[in-house]
């Protein structure tokens, strides 16, 4: 019984509708990948608001791109200073860029789901012009052309990112609004099963959205569930991390 309440209890809250929400930067974010932000709260993932310090400076955020074909971010008609938008693999390799959107003549980024191979974390980074991503000596992207979503095309393609230089003209603030499937990490769900979840016989219960891949978690009819400790789990609710 405990099992099918907590079967039931997930797939309740899962179906249930949950507000939008904006992650806003904290301190100042890192621009490379092993200090990214990690957006946390509750529900989904609709825009990321945050402020260029300084002309050199980039920020970046590490998110769940769960359907590439319906993924956009972008800068448009949110922004005063001149952006610029790049997607990064979970190595740090170059993925995709976009300096102005060429649909809105202006000085907007937005960068789409085009070169994105499959569903996974990638890393989402904003700067301003010219300030751009290299290997640690050479450019990942050439400067030009300015319009377009393009894959790494400099020297230092494809990365990894490991520094960022140019001649940055821009500061202020920023928002990036996402399009997509896309969830804030550590969402809380309730286990009536006293922290641990067993589906006996029914193995594949969370093989499709909102469970596979989204919370790298996968239920067995052999054993628990549970996430371990600091993760939130107290034996009443567990905290997903997708």
């Amino acid at each position: 019984m405990k099992t099918a309440l907590t079967l039931l209890t997930l797939l309740a809250l899962a179906a249930s509708p949950t507000s939008a929400e904006t992650w806003t930067e904290t301190d100042d974010a890192s621009d490379l990948p092993a200090g990214a932000q990690i957006p946390l709260g509750n529900g989904p993932l609709e825009q990321i608001s945050g402020t260029m310090l300084s002309g050199g400076d980039a920020d970046m955020y590490r998110i769940r791109i769960e359907e590439p074909g319906i993924f956009t971010a972008t800068t448009r008609d949110m922004n005063s200073i001149d952006t610029q938008l790049w997607i990064f693999d979970e190595a740090g390799l170059g993925i995709s860029f976009n300096d102005d959107d060429p649909g809105l003549r202006g000085l907007q980024s937005t960068v789409t789901g085009l070169f994105i191979p499959h569903a996974g974390d990638y890393y989402l980074a904003i700067s301003t012009f010219d300030w751009d991503p290299n290997d640690g000596i050479h450019d990942l992207w050439e400067d030009q052309p300015y319009t377009g979503e393009r894959p790494p095309d400099g020297p230092g393609a494809p990365g990894p990112v490991a520094g960022w230089n140019g001649f940055g003209f821009y500061n202020g603030s920023y928002t990036i609004t996402l399009t997509g499937d896309f969830w804030l990490r550590g969402d809380w769900f309730y286990d009536l099963n006293g922290g641990h979840i067993k589906v006996g016989g029914i193995q594949n219960a969370f093989t499709g959205p909102p469970f596979l891949n989204r919370f790298h978690y996968n239920l067995s009819e052999d054993g628990p569930g549970t996430l371990p400790q600091p993760f939130g789990n107290d034996g009443s609710k567990q905290r997903v991390l997708s």
